[in-house]
C-alpha cells in the first residue's frame, strides 16, 4: 500500500495550495462549492447498503485494496444518474469546472462531445483505501482525458499525484471540487480520524474515445453545454 515514507528523501516534492496550483507536469483545477454534504453523506451511504444486498465481490473486480464496495463496482453504475438534489448540483459544477480547464487547454468541448462516468468511495482508515492506479492505459494519448474528485467528508486527508517531476500532495477539503489531466498515477494517503472518508470521483472522455474503446453502453452521460 502507498505510504509517503516509501520515497527518497531527495526526491521532489510538493503539496499542492490555492496558489500553487499543481507541479510543472500537473496542473491541479479546483472548485470551492456549496452543497450539502450532511445530506449526501446520508444519501451516498443508504446507497451504500442498498449495494451491499444487490452486489457481490469476485476476483475478477478491480480495486479490491479499498474494501469500498461502490469503488470496486464502479462500473455497475454511474453515479451522475441518481436522483438527487445535491448530485445533480454537483454535475452544474462539474460542467462549470472543467469549462475552465478546457478554455485553459484549448478544447472545444462541443466539437469533441465530452462523456461522464462518476462513482462514490466510501472508506474507512482500519480496512483499506485505494492504492497508486491510473484510469487510463500507458498508450493513450491522455491530452484530452481527465479525472477528477469531490470531496463529501475529505478534511483531515490527503490525495497524492506521482508526476515526472516527483510527488504533489493534495490535502484534501470537503466541499472541494478537484480536476486534472488523467495521465498520472494518484493514491489515497493515509488519514488518523474514524470514517467514513467519503468522495465521489469522475472521469472526462471524449465520445470519441468512449466508442472507440466501445466502453460500457448506458453507463456515460454526456455532459452537455
Amino acid at each position: 500500500m502507498f505510504n509517503l515514507d516509501q520515497f527518497e528523501e531527495d526526491a521532489d516534492y510538493a503539496v499542492f495550495d490555492d496558489l500553487a496550483g499543481g507541479m510543472d507536469d500537473l496542473k491541479i483545477f479546483y472548485k470551492d462549492i456549496n452543497i450539502d454534504t450532511d445530506k449526501l453523506s446520508s444519501y451516498l451511504q443508504s446507497l451504500y447498503e442498498t449495494m451491499k444486498i444487490v452486489f457481490r465481490v469476485s476476483e475478477d473486480d478491480t480495486f479490491l485494496e479499498s474494501n469500498s464496495l461502490s469503488t470496486i463496482k464502479w462500473r455497475e453504475y454511474n453515479v451522475f444518474q441518481f436522483n438527487n438534489v445535491q448530485i445533480y448540483d454537483l454535475l452544474v459544477a462539474v460542467r462549470q469546472l472543467a469549462g475552465e480547464v478546457f478554455d485553459h487547454y484549448g478544447i472545444d468541448p462541443s466539437q469533441e462531445r465530452y462523456m461522464i462516468q462518476g462513482w462514490f468511495n466510501i472508506n474507512y482508515n482500519t480496512s483499506g483505501k485505494l492504492d497508486w492506479h491510473r484510469h487510463v492505459s500507458d498508450d493513450q494519448d491522455t491530452s484530452k482525458m481527465f479525472h477528477g474528485y469531490y470531496g463529501v467528508r475529505t478534511d483531515n486527508s490527503s490525495t497524492f499525484y506521482k508526476t515526472d517531476s516527483g510527488i504533489l500532495e493534495n490535502k484534501n477539503k470537503s466541499n472541494r471540487l478537484i480536476l486534472a489531466n488523467s495521465k498520472y498515477p494518484h493514491a489515497m494517503g493515509d488519514w488518523d480520524w474514524d470514517g467514513p472518508r467519503i468522495s465521489i470521483a469522475y472521469d472526462l472522455l471524449p465520445l470519441s474515445v468512449v466508442l472507440e474503446q466501445d466502453l460500457d453502453h448506458q453507463h456515460w452521460v454526456p455532459l452537455i453545454y
